[in-house]
């Protein structure tokens, strides 16, 4: 869901989420949907037998299909990798339930077909993969709350800010019940959460958890000073909207010397 920017400003209003800042933090844990189509199609090389104009798709197993995906992701042929991980799907439907190849085909396509913008499909594929996760790990697990965490994130895509913000509360309390809160994927569900708090207008509760990141003095936050950096400069947009200039102008302040020193 995600563009890459250096831009540390974030409007204080309705607009917070369409700041390139704000994508960058969500799309962080949402590995799986920064695929970019390069334009330049490679081939795949032609099967070594009598059916020489048949490309090398036929008779697979699961790991060739996810190969061929990847490398087709890789060269930014994404009509190709699709194609791939849908027979990769085909093969894994045999499989057990709680088979991890299973849920790595379905949430492949998830994150495919959310980078390409067919959010009907990248809806449809991530639900998939949360009721996977859910009968194969249990209610708790972080495989689950990653899967959850990408549905958010389709959904953040779109603008849908109400419809994700349960999803992210729902993922940061599995996060909270596996790691202690200065782990990389509690600190960045939290960001996350506050933010979607932050864009519809709900101030209390995004400054919560702004604040919570703010004040942990482990070094799991401090060591990605751009992204503690945003932190602050999301948060110092709140002040600014709530009314609080001079609190607000501190706060930008030394969110630019991170910036700055990053």
């Amino acid at each position: 869901m995600i563009d890459r920017s250096t831009s540390t400003s974030l409007p204080a209003y309705s607009a917070v989420a369409s700041s390139p800042s704000a994508k960058e933090d969500f799309g962080r844990l949402v590995r799986r949907i920064q695929q970019s189509n390069s334009g330049q199609f490679t081939s795949l090389k032609e099967v070594d037998s009598d059916q020489r104009r048949v490309l090398a798709v036929h008779n697979r197993d699961w790991s060739q299909y996810r190969q061929l995906a990847m490398k087709a992701q890789e060269e930014g042929n994404l009509s190709q990798a699709e194609s791939m991980w849908l027979a990769s799907l085909g093969e894994a439907k045999s499989f057990h339930l709680h088979d991890p190849r299973l849920l790595v085909s379905v949430e492949s396509l998830a994150g495919l077909y959310a980078s390409l913008e067919r959010f009907d499909q990248a809806e449809s594929f991530s639900k998939q993969a949360v009721d996977i996760a859910f009968q194969a790990f249990g209610n708790d697990h972080p495989n689950l709350a990653r899967c959850l965490n990408n549905l958010a994130g389709i959904y953040y895509q779109q603008g849908r800010y109400a419809e994700a913000e349960p999803v992210s509360r729902r993922l940061l309390a599995i996060y909270e019940k596996n790691y202690p809160a200065d782990h990389p994927d509690v600190i960045m569900a939290t960001i996350n959460l506050a933010m979607l708090y932050h864009v519809q207008g709900k101030y209390k509760l995004a400054e919560r958890l702004y604040i919570r990141v703010i004040s942990l003095g482990g070094n799991e936050v401090r060591r990605d000073q751009t992204q503690f950096a945003s932190v602050l400069a999301n948060y110092a947009g709140l002040l600014q909207a709530t009314g609080r200039k001079s609190l607000a102008t501190e706060v930008r302040r030394r969110g630019s010397s991170l910036f700055q020193s990053a």
